[in-house]
């Protein structure tokens, strides 16, 4: 039985849809709040700001993508964001 290399380490969800790992879900998030608390008026703002293309933050969302180790770790230094937020441990966003 043969099977396909590219999707047999994906994990699927129920409606059979890649599903993005728990860093990138958190880190939309992160995204969201920043934006809740007009740090940023839109998503492409956001990435022009880190020197990413304009439509990262949407290719994250949709599972396209995965976040970055550069981005992420950028966002968690200038907005001191929780560290345990980012890998699912805590509900607190920011640090304290």
């Amino acid at each position: 039985m043969e099977t396909n290399k590219s999707t047999i380490f994906k994990k699927r969800s129920a409606t059979n849809l890649v599903e993005k790992s728990i860093i990138s879900a958190q880190f939309i998030k992160v995204c969201e709040q920043l934006r809740k608390d007009g740090k940023f008026h839109s998503e492409e703002e956001f990435c022009e700001n880190y020197g990413y293309s304009r439509k990262t933050v949407n290719h994250i969302k949709k599972g396209r993508q995965n976040v970055s180790i550069d981005l992420l770790y950028e966002v968690v230094l200038e907005w001191k964001i929780n560290p345990y937020f980012i890998f699912g441990l805590s509900e607190d966003v920011y640090a304290k």
